[in-house]
């Protein structure tokens, strides 16, 4: 059976492994942990990853943003009908990085495959990069202008 193993503390330290059964798992732990932490024993069910992915992806841009940072949209498609494909992206430490992903996860919105993984926004009478932006912050900070946008 499949394990998560999380830190209470942090939920960057997390495991997932298969044991046989939770004695096993807390075996490990003993052995290979560093026990000073406060490890938790869950079963790895769907929805268990599913808020494990979603706590951290949140972690994540807490800790990388600060308010008044800027994230940039990249067009990758437009379509006739206003259909718009868009990545997201942040620049620290004079080094590009892509938060698309971590969009995908908080916002529970499928990246599109065929269109170098990106964001698809259906038409909207607006400005579709801000409102990825602005739900991404109100979701994350309850604050929708807390970090920047830019077009790239």
């Amino acid at each position: 059976m499949e394990y998560l193993i999380t830190n209470n503390k942090d939920i960057r330290d997390h495991f997932e492994k298969n044991f046989s059964n939770t004695s096993e798992a807390k075996d490990w732990i003993t052995n290979h942990l560093d026990l000073s932490k406060e490890w938790k024993i869950t079963k790895a069910t769907n929805k268990a990853k599913k808020k494990l992915d979603f706590d951290c992806a949140i972690e994540h841009m807490k800790r990388t943003f600060n308010k008044g940072d800027t994230i940039y949209t990249q067009l990758i498609k437009s379509t006739p009908s206003g259909t718009t494909y868009i990545q997201l992206r942040y620049i620290k430490d004079n080094r590009p990085f892509q938060c698309t992903f971590h969009y995908s996860i908080i916002m529970d919105h499928k990246l599109d495959e065929n269109n170098s993984y990106s964001i698809r926004q259906s038409f909207g009478n607006m400005d579709m990069g801000f409102h990825a932006v602005y739900s991404l912050c109100r979701k994350i900070w309850d604050d929708g202008y807390y970090l920047k946008h830019e077009w790239l």
